[in-house]
């Protein structure tokens, strides 16, 4: 009842509402290239880099490697 509920408020699922959370902390940390893609994983709360690179391509349609190319260029 609790996630038909929340899904009718929000228009997601409880976990891709947290999904897209997460995502978009990644987001933030992948701009830091100091910062590795196996270490924004970790701080993302993922132990496997490449679940994370699948679910990250998954919701954003780029990989994070694609992403951060992309955000260090237009700095």
């Amino acid at each position: 009842h609790c996630r038909a509920l929340f899904r009718k408020l929000t228009g997601v699922s409880p976990t891709d509402y947290m999904t897209q959370g997460i995502i978009e902390s990644a987001l933030k940390l992948l701009e830091n290239p100091n910062i590795s893609i196996a270490d924004v994983a970790l701080k993302s709360g993922y132990n496997d880099q490449y679940y994370f690179i699948k679910v990250f391509k998954k919701n954003t349609g780029i990989t994070p490697g694609k992403y951060r190319r992309n955000a260090l260029l237009n700095e």
